[in-house]
């Protein structure tokens, strides 16, 4: 019973130790060569230069980063360089011309800006202050702004291994409601869209019973027109006139032979008659 009893006093110091542990202040937490705050002090500065960019200035940014290779004074490098991050080679443009692009749309529709939510992220309290999370290789810093509509996110993405920056992302945050919302209409369309196929495939193999139906009909009709020309052909032939018990004709027929010869009726007798055209 005694050591029952030692094993589960020793169970429960293990776990008093590691929570204690797990509640130290992230702010003391170092990722690379960074700090917490200073990796929040990044993401403020950021923020600021983008506060002041309405979407027309963000896009004409967006254009002089994505210039950065053939323009070696572009934006970008002071931009950069006031942030105090280090890029990945060759991307520092690429990064710049996605932050601003992704800003011009969403300065859009957050309305007008109200302010930075400070301090650091308590999950407990689950306040919007600063965060910082690792996975795996990757540390991404969260900075949470309020606007009027709703509030925007700022996101770093940092490589663990040398914390350079691989991307920098701006977006809203939507409500559930919306997020729901928005899952929907996107089910309907992909519903939508498998059922409009289905439909056309359907009216495609239908169709396969109509062509050969029209085929026939078709056939019948020429062959129908084929058979009617030798009738038409019958009925315009001349009919032949039967003047055999056409006496007059034969008594004027015999007199002109009598009258063109000098001889007599009595010598002759016509036996028919066959008229030429």
């Amino acid at each position: 019973m005694k050591k029952k009893l030692l094993v589960l006093a020793v169970a429960t110091i293990s776990m008093l130790s590691v929570s204690a542990c797990g509640s130290t202040d992230s702010a003391n937490v170092t990722y690379g060569e960074y700090t917490v705050e200073q990796l929040q002090a990044t993401a403020n500065d950021t923020a600021e230069y983008l506060l002041t960019l309405d979407s027309d200035a963000a896009l004409a940014n967006a254009e002089l980063a994505a210039s950065r290779r053939e323009d070696p004074s572009s934006v970008t490098t002071d931009l950069y360089d006031q942030w105090n991050v280090v890029t990945k080679e060759d991307a520092e443009s690429e990064i710049a011309a996605e932050l601003f692009k992704e800003w011009a749309d969403v300065s859009k529709e957050v309305g007008n800006y109200e302010s930075t939510y400070t301090g650091i992220y308590d999950k407990k309290s689950n306040d919007k202050g600063f965060q910082v999370t690792k996975s795996g290789k990757t540390v991404t810093g969260v900075l949470t702004m309020k606007f009027e509509e709703r509030d925007v996110v700022l996101t770093y993405v940092y490589n663990a291994r040398n914390m350079e920056v691989t991307a920098i992302n701006v977006a809203p945050v939507y409500t559930d409601k919306e997020l729901m919302a928005g899952a929907g209409v996107n089910v309907l369309l992909g519903m939508g869209t498998v059922f409009a196929i289905l439909i056309l495939i359907s009216l495609c193999i239908y169709a396969f019973n109509i062509i050969p139906y029209l085929q026939n009909k078709k056939k019948a009709k020429k062959q129908a027109k084929v058979s009617a020309a030798p009738v038409a052909a019958a009925a315009e032939a001349p009919a032949r006139v039967d003047v055999s018990d056409d006496g007059e004709l034969i008594a004027v027929i015999a007199a002109a032979i009598a009258a063109s010869t000098g001889a007599s009726t009595d010598d002759f007798v016509v036996r028919s008659i066959k008229r030429r055209f």
